[in-house]
């Protein structure tokens, strides 16, 4: 579910979405559709465009957030992943948070290159 209180910051790229074989606890296959948010002090960024995932059983999922996600001088503390079982931004559910910052508060931590 996408978060309505928009900060101003720019609207995120989509995240890198992985399916890893096997080691997963999926019990059935299926498609997830994957959107990011960063979240500052101020609110929400625009969620990012829908991502799909393919999955079978048994296999995990990881969902990586791009090195551009934060804009020079973006004060993103979190991006919030979500997911869905639609094509649907309006059905898409809170699944999990990446945080944008270490343990001091004040040192940024690394993100993937995209």
């Amino acid at each position: 579910m996408s978060r309505s209180q928009l900060a101003s910051i720019h609207p995120q790229p989509a995240p890198t979405i992985t399916v890893n074989t096997g080691g997963g606890n999926f019990s059935t296959g299926g498609t997830l559709f994957f959107s990011i948010q960063g979240r500052s002090r101020a609110g929400w960024t625009v969620p990012s465009a829908l991502v799909s995932a393919t999955y079978a059983a048994g296999d995990s999922i990881t969902v990586t957030v791009p090195a551009n996600a934060r804009a020079a001088g973006a004060d993103i503390r979190r991006w919030d992943v979500s997911a869905s079982l639609a094509n649907d931004a309006i059905t898409l559910q809170a699944i999990g948070s990446i945080t944008g910052y270490a343990l001091d508060e004040g040192t940024p931590v690394s993100l993937t290159t995209a």
